[in-house]
Protein backbone atom coordinates (compact mmCIF):
# COMPACT_ATOMS: atom_id res chain seq x y z
CA UNK A 1 0.00 0.00 0.00
CA UNK A 2 1.41 2.97 -0.87
CA UNK A 3 1.82 5.94 1.49
CA UNK A 4 -0.89 8.17 0.01
CA UNK A 5 -3.38 4.88 0.05
CA UNK A 6 -2.75 4.36 3.72
CA UNK A 7 -3.11 8.24 4.70
CA UNK A 8 -6.15 8.06 2.92
CA UNK A 9 -7.51 4.67 4.53
CA UNK A 10 -6.24 6.68 7.75
CA UNK A 11 -8.26 9.53 7.26
CA UNK A 12 -11.83 7.97 6.41
CA UNK A 13 -10.92 5.58 9.51
CA UNK A 14 -11.21 8.63 11.90
CA UNK A 15 -14.17 9.84 9.23
CA UNK A 16 -16.13 6.97 10.08
CA UNK A 17 -15.46 7.20 13.77
CA UNK A 18 -16.61 10.64 13.88
CA UNK A 19 -19.56 9.54 12.20
CA UNK A 20 -20.48 7.19 14.71
CA UNK A 21 -19.86 9.23 17.32
CA UNK A 22 -22.50 11.73 15.98
CA UNK A 23 -24.60 9.30 16.06
CA UNK A 24 -27.59 9.99 18.14
CA UNK A 25 -29.75 7.13 17.30
CA UNK A 26 -26.98 4.22 17.72
CA UNK A 27 -26.21 2.80 21.34
CA UNK A 28 -23.00 2.59 22.39
CA UNK A 29 -22.84 -0.97 21.89
CA UNK A 30 -23.64 -0.80 18.41
CA UNK A 31 -21.40 2.00 17.73
CA UNK A 32 -18.73 -0.37 18.86
CA UNK A 33 -19.84 -3.58 16.75
CA UNK A 34 -19.99 -1.54 13.78
CA UNK A 35 -16.46 0.00 14.88
CA UNK A 36 -15.05 -3.94 15.19
CA UNK A 37 -17.04 -4.81 12.16
CA UNK A 38 -15.57 -2.31 9.88
CA UNK A 39 -12.16 -3.05 10.58
CA UNK A 40 -12.43 -6.56 10.71
CA UNK A 41 -11.72 -7.03 14.14
CA UNK A 42 -13.59 -10.62 15.87
CA UNK A 43 -14.34 -11.02 18.94
CA UNK A 44 -12.30 -14.40 19.02
CA UNK A 45 -8.77 -12.38 18.45
CA UNK A 46 -9.67 -10.03 20.61
CA UNK A 47 -10.03 -12.68 23.60
CA UNK A 48 -6.72 -14.71 21.95
CA UNK A 49 -5.03 -11.23 22.65
CA UNK A 50 -6.22 -10.72 25.71
CA UNK A 51 -5.94 -13.66 27.16
CA UNK A 52 -9.48 -14.63 28.43
CA UNK A 53 -12.97 -16.23 27.38
CA UNK A 54 -14.36 -14.69 24.00
CA UNK A 55 -17.85 -14.71 26.39
CA UNK A 56 -15.70 -12.11 28.24
CA UNK A 57 -15.05 -9.85 25.22
CA UNK A 58 -18.98 -10.14 24.80
CA UNK A 59 -19.65 -9.63 28.03
CA UNK A 60 -17.44 -6.37 27.61
CA UNK A 61 -18.88 -5.43 24.69
CA UNK A 62 -22.58 -5.27 25.74
CA UNK A 63 -21.17 -3.17 29.16
CA UNK A 64 -22.22 -6.25 31.77
CA UNK A 65 -18.56 -6.43 32.88
CA UNK A 66 -15.67 -3.61 31.96
CA UNK A 67 -12.53 -4.66 34.03
CA UNK A 68 -10.54 -1.64 34.20
CA UNK A 69 -7.32 -3.74 33.23
CA UNK A 70 -9.42 -5.29 29.77
CA UNK A 71 -10.24 -1.67 28.90
CA UNK A 72 -6.81 -0.35 29.17
CA UNK A 73 -5.59 -3.59 26.94
CA UNK A 74 -8.63 -2.94 24.35
CA UNK A 75 -7.21 0.81 24.05
CA UNK A 76 -4.04 -0.28 23.75
CA UNK A 77 -4.96 -2.93 20.66
CA UNK A 78 -6.33 0.53 19.36
CA UNK A 79 -10.15 0.61 20.04
CA UNK A 80 -11.24 3.96 20.56
CA UNK A 81 -11.79 4.32 24.12
CA UNK A 82 -14.57 6.59 23.53
CA UNK A 83 -16.58 3.42 22.38
CA UNK A 84 -15.79 1.27 25.22
CA UNK A 85 -17.81 1.17 28.45
CA UNK A 86 -16.32 2.92 31.42
CA UNK A 87 -14.33 0.73 33.47
CA UNK A 88 -16.58 -1.20 36.66
CA UNK A 89 -15.65 -2.80 39.90
CA UNK A 90 -15.55 -6.59 39.92
CA UNK A 91 -18.09 -8.16 41.12
CA UNK A 92 -18.44 -9.39 44.86
CA UNK A 93 -17.52 -7.60 47.78
CA UNK A 94 -15.87 -4.79 47.98
CA UNK A 95 -12.32 -4.97 49.04
CA UNK A 96 -11.69 -4.41 52.69
CA UNK A 97 -15.20 -5.72 53.54
CA UNK A 98 -15.42 -8.50 56.46
CA UNK A 99 -17.53 -11.77 56.48
CA UNK A 100 -20.78 -11.77 58.40
CA UNK A 101 -20.41 -12.20 61.92
CA UNK A 102 -22.11 -15.34 62.94
CA UNK A 103 -25.45 -15.07 64.27
CA UNK A 104 -26.35 -15.94 68.17
CA UNK A 105 -28.50 -18.70 66.49
CA UNK A 106 -25.29 -21.12 65.50
CA UNK A 107 -23.53 -21.48 68.99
Amino acid sequence: MTESAASEKHSFSESFLAALLADTTTDRQQKLEAWLSYHRIYKNRLAVDLGVHPSMISRIIKGDRAPKERIQQLVELGIPEQLLPAPSRPPGRPKGSTKRKSSSLHK
